[in-house]
């Protein structure tokens, strides 16, 4: 009998000193991943457009855009156009009130814009350019009576129509274009953060 109560106490103490475990780092299992959206040729919308609620008050992603975002249009005032990158509509109608992030190959350097509709008004400012392959942060913001668009450490604001709480809508998805369709196949990489 004094033999089991040793062990035990031994065991005891023997569990008692090891050491705790370090805290777990995110895995490729916990850690959002890219999603590659795709833009076909003579294309507007991306292959993963589809209907996804939204109703948050942010929006952080992160995109890599490759090569594939240097194109030229048919008609060269188009090449001043603003593709959509991601965002969200307060509303069922995007075209209405809505924020997005947008992009286009301009002046030898791939830009990204505010882009904003505030009560069927669209709006936008160029934030910066960025590097194609490098990948980028954003973030949209609801803020009182503004939208506040952050991507590649520069943060710009526009007006927001909607007064108080984020009106609940659905998220948007990359698109090209204006007037023309894509000229060629584009990928875009872009990771939602929750």
């Amino acid at each position: 009998m004094k033999r089991l109560v040793a062990a035990s106490i031994l065991f005891l103490l023997l569990q008692s000193c090891q050491k705790s475990k370090p805290a777990l780092l995110p895995t490729a299992e916990t850690r959002p991943a890219f999603i590659t959206y795709t833009i076909e040729k003579n294309d507007h919308y991306s292959d993963r457009t589809n209907f996804q609620a939204f109703g948050k008050g942010e929006l952080n992603f992160n995109v890599i855009f490759d090569s594939s975002a240097i194109y030229q249009t048919t008609s060269s005032i188009n090449q001043s156009d603003i593709n959509k990158l991601f965002g969200f509509s307060e509303g069922d109608d995007h075209q209405k009130n809505s924020a997005r992030i947008g992009w286009g190959w301009n002046k030898n350097a791939l830009r990204l814009y505010a882009y904003s509709y505030a009560n069927g008004v669209r709006k936008f400012k160029e934030i910066s350019t960025v590097q194609i392959g490098k990948e980028i942060s954003c973030k949209i913001l609801v803020s009182g009576n503004q939208y506040q668009f952050e991507a590649a450490g520069t943060t710009v604001t526009l007006d927001r129509f909607i007064q108080g709480a984020v009106v609940p809508g659905y998220m948007l998805y990359p698109y090209f274009g204006g007037d023309e369709t894509a000229p060629h196949k584009i990928t875009i990489r872009i990771m939602q953060i929750p």
